[in-house]
This record gives structure tokens, C-alpha cells and sequence, in this order.
């Protein structure tokens, strides 16, 4: 063992996670010690925006089926390109409770693109320096309809800029065949009319998942944890 590999053995065992080379290689620890090893993996990610999640997985995981479901289109476009091949599919659409057109809040911070308008007035989002944004019109569909050529789904993360309810309840059908959920939470309404923490909590209890694991994904300014990644899993 080198020095390097030496210094990351002692890190791992401070932190109780391995240290990554990169953070687009990074798996949530949360996720990654409790994913089965020896057999592929099926995965919907709902969010994908630039494939950092499936990703990431695919470089540590065999992925059996892959469906990255992504709005934006200049991000599909890019998701296509380069998870081609009959393992990956991308889904150009916003997930949510019905199927149809919508507008879609593009951001100059792309991140924050979200079906719902992001509050901008908010002190807790200042430091984010947003500006007006671009209203796209998209197409919208279900979890349900996305996810109806895929068997059984191992992991299904959801990160949608606060219209995280919306996938859940387009989703019923979904979720009944899920194992694991990595999905972001907001602990303060910070889209117009989003669920909080306690929402998504209760309608993933309500679809039969515990909660399993938790991690702080923004900060504000004061340090306050507005979002984090939560981790469900079947019960």
C-alpha cells in the first residue's frame, strides 16, 4: 500500500467512508453501503441535469437499466450523447402528477430550474445572486409513465427543485416497486407553494419506505441547512 492509499485507508476509517478521486464519482455513502454487490442495478433518475448521479454509479455499479429523465433540453441533448447504447435511456420531460405541457422555470443558476417559481425575495437565497428567468415550455409526464417498461427499480432519486411531491404522487405505481429512494428535501418552502421535509416524509411512509439516512445538501448564508438529501428505503 503507497502513501496515498495509506492516508485514504486512515481518512475512511475517520469518516466511515471511503475519500473519492472526484465529486462526479462520488455515490452518497448512505446509498453506496447499502446497494447490493454482484448483480446490475436498474435506476431512474428523475433530475438527471448533467448525469452526475447515474454517473457515478455506472463507474462502481453494473447498471442493468438506466432512465435519466431530464427538462431542460439542451441537458437531454448532452445526456443522450453520451449515455447512448441499450442500457440508458433519457427522458426529455418534467416528472410530475399529470401528463401534458407545462412551463418550466429555467434559471441562470440551472441547478435551481424548477416546474415551481423559485422565491427570490428570500434571505436565505441571497447569496445565490439569481436573476430573471426564462419560462420554457416543456413536456410533462408521470413517474408512472416513465417508469411503465421497467421491472423492478432499485434506486429511484428525485432531485426537482421543490416539485419533489409532484413526481412521488405521478408515481404510486413506481414506488410499489422501488427498494431504495435518494431523494432532496427542503426544510423551508423555497418554490412557491413546495413541499417541506415533513411532506415528502409523509407521503414516502405512506408509500411504505423508512427513513434510512440523511445528509446536508445547501446551506444559507448563516450556515442554517435549508436542503439535504434523504435516503428511504423499503420497509
Amino acid at each position: 500500500m503507497n502513501a496515498v492509499a495509506a492516508f485514504k485507508n486512515i481518512v475512511k476509517k475517520i469518516l466511515g467512508r471511503p475519500v473519492e478521486e472526484d465529486w462526479r464519482d462520488v455515490i452518497p455513502w448512505a446509498l453506496q453501503k447499502r446497494l447490493p454487490e454482484g448483480r446490475p442495478l436498474t435506476v431512474i433518475d428523475v433530475g438527471a441535469h448533467d448525469g452526475d448521479f447515474t454517473r457515478a454509479l455506472s463507474r462502481k455499479f453494473e447498471i442493468a437499466h438506466a432512465v435519466l429523465v431530464e427538462a431542460l433540453p439542451h441537458k437531454a441533448e448532452k445526456l443522450r450523447a453520451e449515455f447512448a447504447g441499450p442500457r440508458f435511456m433519457v427522458v426529455e420531460c418534467a416528472a410530475t402528477d399529470h401528463s401534458g405541457s407545462v412551463e418550466f422555470e429555467m434559471n441562470n443558476l440551472e441547478e435551481t430550474s424548477s416546474l415551481l417559481k423559485i422565491h427570490r425575495d428570500l434571505p436565505e437565497l441571497a447569496s445565490l445572486k439569481l436573476v430573471t428567468a426564462k419560462m420554457l415550455q416543456v413536456q410533462a409526464r408521470t413517474l408512472d409513465e416513465i417508469a411503465a417498461s421497467v421491472g423492478e427499480i432499485d434506486v429511484l432519486k428525485v432531485d426537482v427543485q421543490g416539485a419533489e411531491l409532484l413526481v412521488l404522487t405521478g408515481g404510486q405505481a413506481a414506488l410499489a416497486r422501488t427498494r431504495f429512494i435518494w431523494i432532496e428535501v427542503s426544510f423551508k418552502e423555497l418554490y412557491e407553494n413546495s413541499p417541506t421535509f415533513f411532506d415528502v416524509y409523509a407521503a414516502c411512509e405512506r408509500a411504505g419506505f423508512g427513513l434510512a439516512d440523511m445528509q446536508a445538501a445547501y446551506r444559507g448564508p448563516s450556515g442554517e441547512m435549508l436542503q439535504a438529501d434523504v435516503l428511504f428505503l423499503r420497509k
